[in-house]
């Protein structure tokens, strides 16, 4: 249910799972622990976050005491928790969680397991939202040496793997490398899932960025509106991915020269930001930046005219 985006409904049946673990086997088993995991992930996928983050740590706590601090199952649930301390602009404490990860997959799975190459992935990944770019890439490509090393060449790690790199060089700015990277990663999720599957809707939204940054706007606008049509689809017109593409679509108008046009998108974004993660959420703030400098973009260029 999850993978096809009935997120409301998967929660429903979770909590009934939870209920009768909890009256079968008591509130310490391992099961209620893989069932708090469960509801987490999806209130994570309804953008309910303090939820998420609650019922994640319920499921580490009963992880531990069964299972003990260096068992892979425990390092799962750090992961997941990371997962949302991301979503949730605490990437310090999501780089806390995932290197804990990783340090428990380390030493209970080896290193050339695809775990741990997953654990190297999303520590890089953490990195980059901190703007440790060096780091990032670092982390990152040692992911992509476990996969290929693990998996065949057309897994769709390695696409991820792949597409976190080249969202870390566009950070670094170089703009050619990033788009060489991401192309890599989208052919190969294309081959996989096909043109419209919600797996391609960050590469699509990434490579949107990067020709918008090398000048390619025509091309920027086409990449953004299919992700946005992508993510519209799968989670909903409310959706913080949704913002995401929004935002990025705004820009791309924008600068472009259609600055009306353009607000508008990234107002959208900004509305949304607002209500589902706050006014202090980083990407709130992101965003708000935006739609001021837009202002002020159509301003002079409404007093010119």
């Amino acid at each position: 249910l999850n993978k096809k985006g009935s997120y409301a409904q998967a929660l429903k049946y979770h909590q009934q799972a939870l209920n009768l673990y909890l009256m079968l086997l008591g509130p310490e088993h391992k099961n209620v622990g893989n069932s708090y995991n469960n509801i987490s992930l999806t209130y994570h996928k309804l953008d309910s976050l303090s939820l998420a983050q609650e019922y994640s740590t319920k499921a580490i706590s009963i992880f531990e005491k069964n299972l003990g601090g260096n068992h892979p199952d425990v390092a799962t649930a750090y992961d997941n928790l990371g997962l949302i301390y991301v979503s949730m602009g605490n990437y310090q404490k999501a780089l806390e969680c995932r290197l804990k990860s990783l340090d428990i997959r380390k030493a209970s799975l080896g290193e050339e397991h695809t775990d741990v190459g997953m654990s190297y992935l999303n520590t890089g990944s953490t990195y980059t939202e901190l703007k440790d770019y060096l780091k990032a890439i670092e982390y990152i490509e040692q992911a992509l040496a476990v996969f290929r090393k693990t998996l065949k060449p057309n897994h769709p790690n390695i696409a991820t793997a792949l597409s976190n790199l080249g969202a870390a060089y566009f950070r670094l700015e170089n703009y050619d490398l990033a788009l060489e990277y991401s192309l890599e990663a989208l052919n190969i999720k294309k081959e996989i899932f096909g043109e419209d599957n919600v797996n391609l809707a960050n590469i699509y939204d990434n490579i949107g960025g990067m020709c918008r940054k090398l000048g390619q706007y025509d091309k920027a606008i086409e990449y953004h509106q299919h992700a946005l049509s992508i993510n519209k689809k799968a989670n909903g017109d409310e959706h913080t991915s949704v913002a995401i593409n929004y935002n990025n679509l705004g820009l791309a108008f924008r600068d472009k020269g259609e600055i009306e046009k353009g607000l508008g998108y990234i107002e959208k974004a900004y509305d949304i930001f607002y209500v589902r993660l706050g006014e202090n959420h980083p990407n709130t703030k992101i965003v708000k930046e935006n739609v001021e400098k837009t202002r002020d973009m159509l301003k002079e260029k409404t007093s010119t005219n």
